[in-house]
């Protein structure tokens, strides 16, 4: 059983590869497309601004960071497994 602690890589399970989003709700699909990337927080952030029509600026930000670190996670899992 893996314990809290312990490294997990995504290389062998990687998604779909990264598509950069054309809008904000794409830029969510793409995120939670990635749970490994995710804070448990992030997780509910982005499930819970999917509900919305329109983001504040606030809201916006976040996604725009949210969406930078999923970015770079993804494109290092991908350069890990060869892709």
């Amino acid at each position: 059983m893996k314990g809290p602690n312990t490294q997990f890589s995504a290389s062998a399970h990687l998604p779909l590869p990264w598509n950069e989003p054309t809008d904000w709700y794409s830029a969510v699909q793409q995120n939670l497309a990635w749970p490994l990337a995710l804070t448990p927080w992030e997780t509910g952030f982005l499930l819970s601004i999917a509900q919305r029509v329109d983001l504040t600026p606030r809201q916006a930000g976040k996604l725009e960071q949210i969406t930078n670190k999923v970015r770079a996670f993804v494109l290092a899992e991908q350069r890990k497994a060869g892709r």
